[in-house]
């Protein structure tokens, strides 16, 4: 399949691609599809929100704590009852502009072999304390933000190399989509909503809303 969409925040040639509802209780929050072209990884995010792409784009490795963003969680399928990352594991957490930045891509990785203890990221709060091996911004992943009358559209293209990813027909990983909800006023982000992962009510713990959890991941098979 060589059809890629056009990374313009239009999801019209989205054309025949499934989407998959992200729902709080009976509510439709967004609705998510994902696309494979290549060595490329297409996502797509229409999302419902009444004060849409507000990030306050301040620390880069706190922006899930900032306020709107759409988020990708992916890892190996093996082991499937993991209850910690293993290598592989990641989190790639796409930001809106704001505060005079552009939109920006960070990549999360709590396992990386190898990784020198100096770039490692904690993440503390009164209660516990996580840390992730590496966290960066990936330079080379498009990103079309758009507001729309109830909400905004994100389009996404991520080439897998820069995930650690080798695509080939019949790869089986396991991940998630989610979005991450801003207060009104855009600072804060007060609400995250996953696919597959109902834990998401922690908004006020570092550690929590920073953590990748793979025992609430989904399958997702290359086809």
């Amino acid at each position: 399949n060589m059809y890629a969409p056009n990374i313009d925040g239009y999801s019209s040639d989205w054309i025949g691609v499934p989407r998959s509802a992200i729902k709080v209780g009976d509510s439709t929050v967004a609705t998510v599809a994902a696309l494979n072209n290549g060595g490329n990884l297409y996502l797509l995010y229409e999302v419902r929100d009444d004060s849409p792409m507000k990030n306050g784009q301040g620390d880069e490795n706190t922006l899930f704590k900032q306020g709107d963003a759409v988020d990708l969680m992916l890892g190996p399928a093996e082991p499937a009852n993991r209850q910690q990352p293993v290598a592989g594991d990641l989190r790639l957490l796409m930001v809106p502009p704001g505060n005079d930045k552009p939109a920006i891509a960070m990549l999360y990785r709590p396992v990386v072999p190898g990784a020198p203890a100096d770039k490692k990221v904690p993440f503390v709060s009164p209660v516990r304390q996580i840390t992730m091996d590496s966290v960066e911004p990936v330079k080379d992943v498009q990103m079309a933000f758009r507001a729309t009358k109830d909400g905004y559209v994100c389009e996404v293209q991520i080439p897998l190399g820069a995930l650690g990813v080798q695509p080939a027909a019949g790869l089986k990983l396991r991940g998630d989509m989610g979005v991450l909800f801003s207060n009104a006023g855009g600072m804060l982000t007060e609400r995250r909503s996953y696919l597959f992962n109902p834990n998401t009510a922690i908004v006020s713990d570092l550690p929590s809303e920073a953590e990748i959890l793979p025992q609430h991941f989904g399958f997702i098979v290359w086809e």
